[in-house]
């Protein structure tokens, strides 16, 4: 019996395609495998000139609960997640393509941070996001190059320093969330925001994404939070974070 894909891509209407990460039983947690299968998907559907709109989903009742934890507890493979993960992140903030995150149950950590490098998130009813990064001795630091274009720095501390859940509601009314949607309806209200930008030019409208980074200075950020990642990654305090989280115990901070 062959396995389901990590990654699947779903023509759906509207000049627009899926992007689906099919991990389920693991809450669709990003390693080395399905982070490889997802810039794979990205470069296959953002060449693809009949495809206007990418949506952003996945299977289960979770979004993304963020980083693989087990495969991050093996630290020779640091280097090569970290690295995935950064431009997995970037493959979403400089596509050309109007990007539409779906977001049903949890989108935590790296999970959120994908959703939110979209250009627009659709949230179903009683779903939320989190950054609990500092709870497992991380640094939220490539989220943050994104925060800090969409929200005021107060709020930007709340959320990463005391890993605040913001519920749906919460996340419309900061306009980090486009709109909230009835459970079951992500797919039909992402094609109807797609077939919004039909009627405008795909070059246009890529000229003005890359405007729109430019102007938030996104990518000037983003390589210095990519440095900061890994190196919080190597730290003791993230080995320890990530090994109390895997063994379900509290952390001993080396750093205490």
């Amino acid at each position: 019996m062959m396995e389901e894909p990590l990654v699947k891509i779903v023509p759906t209407a509207n000049s627009s395609c899926a992007i689906l990460l099919n991990r389920p039983l693991k809450k669709n947690a990003l390693n080395i495998s399905l982070l490889t299968s997802f810039l794979q998907a990205m470069e296959s559907v953002g060449s693809d000139p009949d495809v206007r709109t990418i949506f952003l989903m996945t299977s289960g009742n979770d979004f993304c609960t963020g980083m693989d934890l087990t495969e991050a507890a093996d630290e020779s493979l640091i280097d090569k997640s970290s690295h995935l993960i950064e431009k997995a992140f970037l493959a979403l903030l400089t596509c050309g393509k109007v990007t539409i995150s779906c977001i049903q149950g949890k989108a935590y950590a790296g999970g959120a941070g994908l959703a939110l490098a979209c250009d627009f998130m659709l949230m179903e009813e009683g779903s939320s996001l989190a950054f609990p990064e500092v709870k497992r001795g991380l640094s939220p630091a490539l989220v943050s190059a994104i925060l800090a274009a969409k929200l005021p720095g107060s709020i930007i501390s709340k959320l990463l320093l005391f890993s605040h859940e913001l519920t749906a509601d919460e996340s419309l009314k900061l306009q980090l969330a486009y709109a909230l949607v009835k459970k079951g309806d992500l797919l039909q209200a992402a094609i109807h925001l797609a077939s919004t930008t039909l009627s405008a030019s795909p070059e246009a409208i890529s000229e003005t994404k890359q405007l729109l980074l430019k102007n938030y200075r996104i990518k000037e950020c983003f390589s210095e939070a990519a440095k900061v990642h890994r190196q919080a990654r190597r730290s003791k305090d993230a080995a320890e974070g990530i090994q109390a989280f895997v063994e379900k115990r509290k952390p001993s901070w080396a750093s205490n």
